[in-house]
């Protein structure tokens, strides 16, 4: 018969090896050296809605459905989407409702835009104009040094 004081303990000790196994899990799944997330600016005037990115990898198709994108204001620098699975895409499809209601699509280059892709540590923005989508990548330190300076992370 387990006393209250050894149930605790199975309960930590369970705990720990669920929290270990899924980081172990984790570790795996990332390319050392290499950490960025997506993240979405829109610099026009009006909220887009229904914004998606696309893409397949490793014989895996990928979504991040972001919904809606409200306009840039001041530091605020959009939506972000952590979980940013490797290898960072060569094309990527990027659909989005104007505020008219119309859908577009664009098929943007990514990895290309990425300076020393092998070592990028940061962001990967989508910015959205009236002209359509451009990848923007700013590294972490770039964002984190313009905050120190009391700037915008991403002008």
């Amino acid at each position: 018969m387990l006393l209250l004081n050894d149930s605790v303990k199975l309960s930590r000790l369970l705990t720990a090896l669920a929290i270990t196994s899924a980081c172990i899990g984790c570790a795996s799944a990332e390319r050392e050296g290499v950490h960025y997330d997506n993240s979405f600016r829109n610099v026009t005037p009006d909220a887009m809605t229904a914004v998606k990115i696309d893409w397949d990898s490793n014989g895996r198709h990928f979504t991040q459905q972001l919904g809606r994108v409200p306009p840039a204001v001041y530091h605020y620098v959009g939506v972000s989407a952590v979980e940013a699975p490797y290898p960072i895409p060569d094309e990527v499809i990027v659909t989005w409702k104007t505020k008219d209601g119309t859908l577009r699509h664009q098929t943007v280059k990514v990895a290309s835009r990425i300076p020393d892709i092998d070592r990028f540590k940061g962001s990967i923005f989508y910015q959205f104009s009236t002209d359509g989508v451009v990848i923007i990548p700013r590294s972490y330190a770039y964002q984190e040094r313009n905050v120190a300076q009391g700037k915008a992370a991403v002008p």
